[in-house]
């Protein structure tokens, strides 16, 4: 899945003056490296910015993450793998508003002009956010947890009739 939305990134990239995308991620685990492969597979000249928060939601952290890279790092595009919608919020809004960045900030920011754009995690963010999420990885956990239970059950009911 990370593999197809670093695909997603990086056609999006084309379209845009930055060639930075800006990954947020919860704690250290692969799926940014996958991004990044992806990313790269379709704009070689792709950055992938990766930033670690070390937690899975915590809105305030994650707004000061997302305007870090789109100031900072000049993302224009974020990807997530924590799961508040405030980056997403965050690019939809085109970054923190002007009037609380410093004059250095704001001639960062200039450079370039470009609409934020997401991907978002673990729900349809475009639901929630609107169309600047170009789209979200979503696990479908009801097959494992349809399998587990039932096999569960079905252990249960052995062990009830072969005591």
């Amino acid at each position: 899945m990370r593999y197809l939305s670093g695909m997603v990134a990086g056609r999006a990239l084309l379209t845009q003056s930055s060639s930075t995308v800006g990954y947020l991620a919860a704690f250290p685990v692969p799926r940014a490296s996958q991004t990044s492969q992806s990313c790269r597979a379709v704009d070689p000249s792709c950055d992938v910015s990766l930033m670690w928060i070390g937690t899975w939601g915590d809105p305030e952290k994650e707004t000061m993450a997302a305007n870090k890279l789109w100031v900072e790092e000049g993302a224009r595009i974020i990807s997530q793998h924590s799961d508040t919608t405030e980056p997403q919020i965050v690019f939809s809004d085109n970054g923190p508003a002007r009037d609380e960045l410093t004059e250095v900030e704001l001639a960062m920011v200039d450079l370039y002009p470009d609409n934020g754009l997401g991907i978002g995690y673990h729900s349809d963010m475009r639901e929630l956010v609107g169309d600047s999420v170009l789209t979200s990885v979503r696990i479908d956990w009801t097959p494992p947890v349809d399998y587990f239970v039932r096999a569960g059950k079905s252990a249960n009911e052995f062990n009830a009739t072969h005591g």
